[in-house]
């Protein structure tokens, strides 16, 4: 049996974390990790102000700090952090999945799952099995359902189009719209403005709503293109 889980959790031994507690509203995407044993290569993103963001990261107990790029409002970056008790347990359980998202000193994992009788006893038992863990706590444990998740990727005409839409998108456009992904602006209730987004591009309010509506604009046609001559509602 084939299942995805989804886990939640914070982890006091965990270097993401305490990064993501000192930069408190920018979101960490995790876009790879590379198992050492004692350690992990971690490859990640933040949306946010470079200096600020270092700073964060060198006071966090990570090594071997490696900046890959960095722009006025983004950096992505890959350091060595101490391999987590709750990583270990993860990855004997399935495959984790990525990206890894982590905000408000919480990490969300994604875990594919091949099970047999053995991870079944584990996986029945999560919830205890991660609190055992000194220091790390569960916020929340889902199963997410696969036939759910497959009927999305029948849908291989609307993915089509939403993936030329995405090429299409414009550096900037693109830009605007992650950060106002990232930053809260689509959350209830917003975490971040159209005042607060725009402050952050360095733009005024009137050209960053023009960015961002046009990148929205050719992501929605791309959704409703397929069904756009079957005049339905």
């Amino acid at each position: 049996m084939v299942r995805l889980i989804m886990v939640k959790v914070h982890q006091e031994d965990c270097s993401n974390i305490k990064i993501s507690e000192r930069l408190k509203d920018s979101e960490i995407i995790i876009t790879d990790v590379k198992d050492k044993g004692n350690f992990c290569r971690i490859y990640a993103e933040y949306l946010d102000d470079p200096q600020k963001t270092l700073n964060a990261i060198e006071h966090s107990g990570v090594q071997n700090i490696q900046l890959i790029s960095k722009s006025k409002n983004e950096i992505q970056i890959s350091y060595d952090i101490t391999t987590t008790r709750a990583w270990k347990l993860f990855n004997s359980l399935g495959r984790v999945m990525y990206p890894l998202k982590v905000v408000e000193g919480a990490e969300t994992f994604l875990i594919y799952i091949d099970e047999d009788e053995k991870k079944f006893t584990k996986l029945k038992n999560l919830k205890n099995e991660i609190e055992k863990m000194s220091g790390t706590k569960v916020i929340k444990i889902k199963e997410i359902d696969l036939k759910l998740l497959s009927k999305v990727f029948e849908e291989i005409e609307v993915l089509a189009s939403i993936s030329e839409a995405l090429k299409d998108l414009t550096e900037l456009q693109y830009s605007a719209l992650r950060s106002a992904y990232i930053m809260g602006y689509y959350d209830f209730p917003r975490r971040k403005n159209l005042d607060d987004l725009a402050s952050l591009h360095g733009i005024s309010k009137n050209a960053f709503v023009k960015r961002l509506r046009s990148a929205e604009r050719k992501i929605i046609s791309a959704i409703f293109y397929p069904y756009k001559e079957k005049n339905s509602y």
